[in-house]
């Protein structure tokens, strides 16, 4: 079989599948719909691969009233038809999925919270989906999306924005990337993964002067000092109560101190100071450096 040949049979495989869960979404988010009446608002997450986005959500999807999905890609989908039943109903099934499936394994670390709510839910008032990075690049090519997102759903959105040391974030994505080529000669593409982080964080800093939809500043160091505080803070955000063993519970599953990637690789002194010269633009960055 000639590659041709192979590109249209996988292409048609593709568009089988989504049509398959479009309708199985659409047909149960109807069924399911009451499910959904009390839903108070709609969770995005925005920024960069490598931050810490995973934890928070898992965490989040621990609330008996929360459910979110891990990596949907909800705006995509958004662009794609679907409605907001069938968008809800997918969320639904995919946080459920992440626990019972994945048994909230992510990327080689584990997210479980033991006696908490993860994929299920006593009475549904956030949902919301995980994917920051390719939701930023999505939003900086189509920011009306959010509108129309916001119009779909007929609930308040709120974002979260989790922000990690940009030289530790960028050396992650570029150390993930080099592990995927398995060619032990090759170079980390900082510059490159620079480059893009920066393009994020325009989107971020626009959303943040329009300044239309609530933004969270998270900061994965702030948060593995003090899970807790910041966790009861992130309730408050959203609108919701929550209890100590929530609390405790999702604690408990924080490391004891973030990873300083950075210092596993050579940063060239010019790339440093570049990347440096990019923080200093943006006020919700700019308690950052390399050497501290």
């Amino acid at each position: 079989m000639q590659r041709s040949e192979m590109n249209i049979i996988s292409r048609a495989l593709r568009k089988s599948k989504f049509l398959a869960g479009y309708l199985r979404s659409h047909l149960l988010g109807e069924i399911y719909k009451a499910r959904y009446r009390d839903l108070k608002c709609f969770l995005i997450f925005v920024g960069y691969p490598r931050s810490g986005h995973t934890l928070i959500a898992a965490l989040l999807d621990a609330h008996p009233n929360i459910m979110v999905s891990i990596e949907w890609a909800a705006l995509s989908h958004l662009r794609m038809g679907y409605r907001k039943n069938g968008m809800l109903y997918a969320i639904e099934k995919h946080s459920r999925l992440f626990t019972e499936k994945l048994s909230n394994v992510w990327t080689g670390y584990a997210y479980r919270v033991e006696g908490q709510w993860q994929g299920r839910s006593d009475k549904i008032l956030v949902m919301g989906d995980k994917l920051a990075g390719q939701t930023s690049m999505i939003l900086r090519e189509y920011p009306e999306l959010l509108d129309d997102l916001k119009q779909l759903v007929g609930v308040e959105i709120k974002i979260i924005h989790v922000i990690r040391n940009p030289f530790d974030t960028i050396t992650t994505i570029a150390h993930r990337a080099l592990e995927k080529t398995k060619d032990p000669l090759t170079e980390p593409d900082l510059p490159g993964f620079s480059e893009k982080y920066f393009k994020r964080a325009e989107v971020v800093n626009a959303m943040k002067t329009e300044g239309e939809y609530p933004i969270f500043d998270l900061y994965h160091e702030d948060f593995i000092r003090d899970p807790g505080g910041i966790l009861a803070e992130l309730m408050g955000f959203l609108g919701l109560g929550h209890n100590e063993k929530y609390i405790r519970s999702c604690s408990e599953i924080v490391y004891t101190s973030p990873h300083q990637r950075r210092r596993e690789y050579q940063w060239p002194d010019d790339l440093k100071n570049a990347v440096q010269e990019q923080i200093n633009k943006y006020d919700f960055l700019s308690r950052y450096n390399f050497d501290d």
